[in-house]
């Protein structure tokens, strides 16, 4: 406690290595001890069919029917895929996602409530069960919430259970409920979600062949050819989920393990440090009778208290970078709705191994003090180092490596940050600026006509323009970031392509900051019954048809008829995919004009207002939500989102990647700085006799501190050559999911090897500043 300096240098060190190894012992538990959420997950499957890019399977109503029940299976069941709906209890309003699921589904998985209880009826009823993050927001997490009314698109449903607080279906939901009526069985749409408990000695290719089965038997009706046949079989539900994440997770591991380790050569470094500048007290404490025990203590003591502080720092640094990390973490990798958090098991793992290594070290130092032959070493005319050349080659080595390593990562830190600094500046090809969106779900029990929707969006619409504040209104079923909706359109050689596709009203276009390059916007007059009419971006000229202004499209499957284009926009960049716009072909058509499409999806499809005007955030929030509540009284709103924040998302992964790396080089940095402080520490203490005769000699301070920060860059220099080489590695192995990687230029690399000399060169200046202040006289009088 006499040197806090050393012990916060020491613990401050340690703490890094703690953070990366509670990271990684937090992934691995998320990966491999949390058990899945689904009880039965070892014998359940997914069956339907698939796509060449996505494991996941689909399955219409009708093959559904045509596989189950059957002798295979044990239990099966259904689940639609998640929607919008306006639920109300306790005087609340809230959009909330939903799921339907049929009876069996949750049997199926083996999941049970943890309060009240799961499904029993069949459809058409009015049970809701509630996710745990909705009862403990929704409800305070009462156990009177079971037994209560929750009134859902205008029925009142009763709840009767609440999922476990680590169940989740793929993606997270508020609310299950039973389907309204029983899935049409003539259906061919693959767009449900089909598990099965398989019975016993059933393997899954077993089913797997029953599905191939069915789908030939029924193929013509299902509208499949024999290039789609062997996208159809049956999966386990192991194999989708968690394990997918198993592969690359131990490469994550290996740097934390490989960051600990380095850190605690560090501290291993600083404690001989301490322990050198001990070792006259030490020697005469012996040669006085001291037990042999004596030299132990103090280095024992010194690497208990490093452990210590370094796991009271390291716990909350560990647990920030598991916070910032987990929305970077892909849904597939994380099957539970519990986010991975630092359990007590993880926590008490770290702190056994960071003592352990901190002990260890500690107990190396010390029986390398108590050795005479050592001490003698050090006391020696010739004034050698102390340790054999082999230890000081280690030593060498250790900050060589560190040096590599955080070369590479600083590297990799300032192409991303430039990549992302320089994404941030580039258009977007819209104006984010003074508009807000917020979400609504006009349901059909209330509105059950396409019809009925049109006139409440219309009423909305005329009295939204009107607002204090507001200069534009209008309906958008997409945004220009966040959302992508596909639907197919007619080539000219009969072929068709699935096309980016938005429904909007007149002024919405406008509203969401698209730039109009020719033509004219949707006016009042394009309504039900007028000649149809279209705008389409450059992307959709350049790629799909250059006819422009006055050429016609056709939806694949519409009784509409054709659209002619009215309008061209300017493309959008939706991503850091590229510095130029993605072109993206873009189809927007208004909504009065194609409502059989709208009514064939909008219970999966959410439908935005879009408030444009100095005022527009303050009117969503106030002024157009008494506004909705006015017309439509249980129609809730989603949260308000300005423009700007969702034009965000359109640099996330590059964001994301920016902060990764440069967090990774701050640690490695960090690691290597403090690595070539205790390397020249422990040479300048144990070479003091050298130092002394050096200026006695004649040599001046500046020559002594250009000494050691020689030898310490003679160590880095090497480093950042390697990590040079080790980024042209690295670069083509991350560019495939980093694009930041992939842009590192000369530029770069010449940046980040600067800014790595010259920490190595500012890490060594206090012992470079100690050796150059040694007094000969003080030094040979000490010994």
């Amino acid at each position: 406690m006499r040197q806090p300096a050393f012990l916060a240098l020491a613990s401050v060190t340690l703490s890094l290595g703690v953070a990366a190894l509670l990271g990684a012992f937090t992934l691995l538990d998320a990966l491999f001890v949390r058990p899945l959420p689904w009880p039965n997950h070892e014998r359940v499957v997914i069956f339907g069919g698939r796509t060449a890019g996505d494991p996941m399977r689909a399955i219409s109503p009708r093959l559904y029917a045509a596989i189950a029940p059957s002798p295979l299976l044990k239990s099966h069941g259904l689940a639609y895929m998640p929607e919008p709906v306006n639920a109300t209890w306790n005087g609340r309003d809230e959009l909330l996602r939903a799921q339907r699921v049929d009876a069996g589904f949750l049997d199926t998985l083996g999941v049970r409530a943890d309060a009240g209880r799961v499904f029993r009826g069949g459809t058409g009823n009015s049970e809701v069960m509630l996710s745990h993050a909705l009862w403990k927001r929704g409800f305070g997490g009462s156990g009177g919430a079971v037994g209560s009314t929750i009134v859902v698109d205008g029925s009142a449903m009763h709840v009767v259970g609440v999922l476990p607080r680590d169940y989740r279906f793929f993606s997270d939901v508020d609310l299950l409920i039973l389907p309204a009526a029983p899935p049409v069985g003539s259906a061919t749409a693959e767009n449900m979600t089909a598990v099965g408990l398989l019975g016993p000695g059933v393997g899954p290719d077993a089913l797997s062949r029953a599905v191939a089965l069915a789908v030939n038997r029924d193929a013509a009706a299902l509208h499949l050819g024999p290039d789609d046949m062997p996208w159809y079989g049956a999966t386990p539900i192991d194999d989708l989920v968690a394990r997918t994440g198993r592969a690359p997770v131990w490469p994550f591991v290996f740097c934390a393990w490989l960051v600990l380790i380095l850190a605690a050569l560090n501290v291993a470094n600083l404690m001989l440090v301490r322990s050198l500048r001990r070792s006259p007290e030490i020697a005469l404490q012996v040669a006085l009778g001291a037990s042999g025990w004596r030299p132990f203590i103090p280095a024992l003591t010194e690497g208990a208290m490093v452990a210590i502080v370094a796991t009271l720092l390291g716990l909350p640094l560990g647990t920030l970078v598991v916070v910032v990390y987990r929305p970077f973490l892909p849904d597939l990798w994380i099957a539970s709705a519990a986010p991975p958090f630092p359990e007590v098991r993880t926590v008490c793992a770290t702190f056994l191994v960071t003592a352990a290594i901190a002990l260890v070290a500690a107990l190396c130092v010390a029986a390398r003090r108590t050795s005479d032959a050592i001490l003698r070493q050090q006391l020696a005319a010739n004034g050698a180092g102390i340790g054999s050349p082999g230890m000081r080659r280690a030593r060498a080595m250790v900050t060589l490596s560190q040096s590599a390593l955080a070369t590479v990562l600083l590297i990799l830190g300032v192409a991303t940050v430039t990549r992302y600094t320089q994404l941030e500046g580039l258009p977007l090809g819209f104006d984010q600026a003074n508009t807000a969106v917020v979400e609504v779900h006009p349901d059909r029990n209330r509105y059950p006509e396409t019809r009925n929707v049109m006139s409440l969006l219309d009423e909305i619409r005329r009295k939204a323009t009107g607002l204090p504040g507001v200069a534009m209104f209008g309906w958008s079923s997409e945004l220009p970031l966040g959302t992508r909706f596909v639907m197919p359109f007619r080539r000219g050689d009969g072929g068709t392509d699935y096309l980016r596709f938005a429904m909007v009203t007149p002024g919405a276009a406008k509203a969401l900051g698209f730039q109009k390059v020719a033509g004219r916007w949707f006016d009042e007059g394009d309504v039900a019954g007028a000649p149809a009419v279209a705008i389409v971006n450059r992307a959709y000229l350049e790629k799909i048809d250059g006819r422009g202004l006055g050429a016609d499209l056709r939806q694949a499957g519409s009784a509409t008829g054709t659209a002619r284009i009215v309008g061209v926009l300017a493309d959008t960049r939706r991503s850091e995919s590229s510095d130029a716009m993605d072109g993206e072909p873009l189809v927007v058509m208004p909504i009065a004009q194609v409502t059989a499409s709208y009514g064939a999806v909008r219970n999966l499809l959410p439908i935005y207002a879009v408030l444009r005007g100095p005022g527009a955030r303050i009117a969503a929030h106030e002024a157009f939500t008494d506004l909705v509540r006015g017309i439509a009284p249980g129609l809730a709103l989603g949260h308000v989102r300005p423009l700007d924040r969702i034009a965000r998302l359109a640099n996330a992964a590059a964001r994301r990647d920016a902060v990764l790396f440069a967090t990774l080089a701050a640690f490695a940095v960090s690691l290597a700085c403090v690595g070539h402080y205790s390397v020249q520490a422990f040479e300048v203490a144990a070479g003091t006799r050298t130092l002394a005769i050096r200026s006695a000699l004649g040599a001046t301070p500046a020559a002594l501190v250009t000494l050691i920060v020689r030898h310490a860059l003679g160590n880095a220099v090497p480093g950042v050559a390697l990590g040079l080489l080790g980024v042209l590695v690295l670069r083509h192995w991350l560019s495939p999911t980093h694009a930041g990687a992939q842009a590192v230029d000369g530029s770069d690399a010449a940046t980040g090897a600067a800014i790595m000399i010259l920490f190595t060169t500012l890490a060594v200046l206090g012992p470079a500043l100690r050796a150059a202040s040694i007094d000969p006289w003080r030094a040979f009088r000490r010994e």
